[in-house]
């Protein structure tokens, strides 16, 4: 192969990895909060993935990133609305309850977002239209909507509603899961699954009821009442 050609081939693979890695722009935002129990609302698109960890008491840090990928906008344009979003972030306050609150669909095309919160102990989590989300250590009630969900060292009750994936590992308080392949274990409190496609249970504290054609595929000690199926 000629120079020349070595070159053109050169370039040929960096625009496409351009195309292919798009714009990024990180940016972090400290909310205050004061004693007593924090609410975090998320409401978000299908392109993005939220990850929460318990830290200090008296705030919540919210770090995200903003990913553009050009398809039907150029590459400037692209930039120029990461650059936006990236500065004026969908991040509300009102007292102890923070929201990120959901971006149009026309806003949000082309576009994906990763979020990481670091909350108070005592934090109450709402999430919903995520593609993936994963919780460490949180003291408080973990209320999902969509998606992916593994939770680990959880105090409080975990709720998932039309799941995809849920994997659970020690959690104090009761699990309830609508929907999708389940794995969960050391788990205290009750399970309540609906509408499952798989099941694996281990180490279960309280009692497990399974509905609505749900079919367990291993269940170590517990004895699973299977409820009501339905044709």
């Amino acid at each position: 192969m000629t120079g020349a050609r070595v070159a053109a081939a050169a370039a040929i693979v960096l625009c496409a990895a351009g195309a292919m890695h798009g714009e990024e722009r990180w940016f972090e935002r400290t909310l205050e909060t004061a004693d007593g129990v924090v609410e975090l609302v998320v409401a978000v698109g299908p392109s993005t993935t939220l990850h929460v960890a318990t830290g200090a008491p008296g705030r919540v840090v919210v770090e995200a990133t903003v990913t553009g990928f050009p398809s039907r906008w150029d590459s400037r344009r692209i930039r120029e609305r990461v650059e936006a979003l990236a500065a004026r972030a969908p991040i509300k306050q009102e007292g102890n309850t923070v929201r990120v609150e959901a971006l149009p669909w026309r806003v949000r095309r082309d576009l994906s977002f990763s979020y990481r919160f670091v909350v108070p102990p005592n934090t109450n989590v709402r999430a919903h239209g995520g593609m993936a989300t994963r919780v460490e250590g949180l003291v408080g009630d973990l209320h999902v909507s969509g998606g992916r969900t593994f939770a680990s060292a959880v105090e409080g009750n975990v709720t998932v509603e039309r799941a995809e994936v849920v994997r659970v590992e020690d959690a104090t308080g009761n699990l309830h899961v609508s929907g999708g392949r389940i794995d969960a274990s050391r788990v205290s409190g009750d399970v309540v699954l609906k509408r499952a496609e798989q099941v694996e249970l281990d180490a279960i504290g309280g009692n497990v009821t399974v509905t609505d054609r749900a079919t367990p595929i291993g269940v170590d000690g517990v004895i699973v009442d299977l409820g009501t199926l339905v044709d």
